[in-house]
């Protein structure tokens, strides 16, 4: 990085820093703790750049736990300048190459950049899990395309655990998944049309993320495979008619022939009032079953949804109008041969 930028962003941050810094009270889960010491993880930052001061934090609670790369990798004020996305996809191969779990630090920008330049790469990668959502859905829908050695989950990123407005269910369940504990992840769900409703049980592999990156994939290398598939979909920081264009914009560009259903997560981090009724016209017009959880996006809840994990939505008999989305993780063959993952108690978690 430019030495001038970085004496910014370092007087900024001092400028900002305040005596207590919020921190996630799933860091006092030993379950949490045991499995970061446990796994071979590296944070990465493949989108937006943080403060000096989120790295400080982020290097004082998780340093001796997981990798850092150089301050560098994590301190870009611009992302997407050539110069810095040619530098984190380089650093990004490396870590890949490496192999072993990749934790993208924040969303933001800069991975559309990113996905454009190691699609044109051969990554040799070895047993890589890249955990994170937001704007890292770039990176998730280009390598399930190249379906390289790659498994890709839609998951918390680490410097949600020093912002506030995080439960710490997200934490424990990604966590639980790549130590191997945790085999299945149960998800409500509430129907939004008739043939939702009407669902039995339907099966497929999931795919999707950020709602922006969905369509903004579209035409790309990386574009979003649905055939066949179960969507699942979220954003934040968009106004309604943001998001009424891009619905229209999928299904007018064709990306949702052949969707075996659409799932809607959180579309802002307070309220979703006024995109609850985006999202019914939308399920009234389409031919698939929509549903809508408020358990997937940027809201207070994020539980692990895995890009070509085996999906499948069902009644649920507990509660007769409404409906779960099951997530296997046993299936992916590379978690089965995933050297970092422990079998400890493997069983499924309901929320």
């Amino acid at each position: 990085m430019n030495k001038f930028w970085l004496a910014i962003l370092v007087l900024l941050a001092g400028c900002h820093r305040t005596s207590e810094q919020y921190i996630n009270p799933v860091l006092q889960d030993q379950a949490f703790l045991q499995g970061l010491k446990e796994l071979n993880i590296t944070l990465v930052a493949p989108s937006s750049g943080l403060s000096v001061k989120e790295l400080d934090a982020l290097k004082s609670l998780l340093s001796g736990k997981v990798k850092f790369l150089p301050d560098q990798h994590y301190l870009k004020p611009n992302p997407w300048t050539n110069a810095t996305a040619k530098q984190t996809a380089d650093e990004i191969t490396q870590a890949m190459e490496s192999g072993g779990i990749l934790w993208a630090v924040r969303g933001g920008y800069g991975a559309r950049r990113l996905a454009s330049i190691l699609s044109k790469r051969r990554i040799k990668s070895s047993a890589t899990i890249l955990v994170g959502y937001s704007d890292v859905t770039a990176l998730h829908l280009l390598f399930s395309a190249r379906k390289q050695k790659v498994c890709c989950i839609h998951a918390p990123v680490a410097r949600e655990l020093i912002q506030e407005g995080h439960d710490c269910d997200g934490f424990r369940l990604f966590m639980g998944v790549l130590s191997g504990q945790i085999k299945q992840i149960k998800v409500n769900l509430q129907p939004l049309n008739a043939n939702a409703k009407k669902t039995s049980k339907l099966h497929g592999p999931l795919t999707g993320g950020n709602l922006t990156l969905v369509e903004a994939s579209i035409g790309a290398v990386w574009q979003a495979d649905c055939k066949d598939k179960i969507l699942f979909l979220e954003d934040v920081g968009c106004n309604p008619g943001q998001v009424i264009g891009s619905l229209a914009h999928l299904e007018d560009s064709g990306l949702l022939d052949g969707v075996k259903a659409v799932v809607f997560g959180r579309f802002s981090k307070e309220d979703d009032r006024e995109f609850i009724p985006i999202l019914f016209e939308f399920a009234d017009r389409a031919s698939f079953p929509v549903f809508l959880t408020d358990k997937i996006g940027h809201g207070y809840h994020n539980y692990p949804i895995g890009c070509g994990c085996p999906g499948a939505i069902e009644h649920d008999v507990e509660k007769p109008d409404s409906f779960i989305l099951r997530v296997d993780f046993s299936k992916i063959p590379l978690f089965k041969k995933n050297p970092y993952a422990r079998n400890r108690n493997r069983h499924s978690v309901k929320r």
